[in-house]
């Protein structure tokens, strides 16, 4: 992710999943084809893995850092930025 990511934006219905943050991802992943997700961030808990702290000096957080680090080139927002999933495009 050294350039700016490919940006993709999805509205999925979560509101009446069990488990809203895990019907997120499966519609992130749907969007994203064949790709393999690096790191992730639910902006409704503030959870996000890998669980990684960024420098002080960093522009970004640590698990898109994370990301970044490792090649990651496609971002995928669902609902409004609720949710946030990062991919390396295959």
């Amino acid at each position: 992710m050294s350039d700016e990511p490919k940006m993709i934006f999805i509205q999925a219905d979560t509101s009446k999943a069990s488990n809203p943050f895990q019907a997120a991802k499966a519609a992130a992943e749907d969007a994203a084809g064949d790709a393999m997700l690096v790191s992730w961030k639910n902006n409704l808990t503030g959870e996000f893995a890998p669980n990684v702290i960024s420098c002080k000096e960093c522009y970004l957080d640590g698990w898109e850092m994370y990301a970044a680090s490792r090649g990651a080139d496609l971002r995928v927002e669902v609902n409004g930025g609720e949710y946030a999933f990062i991919f390396k495009r295959m």
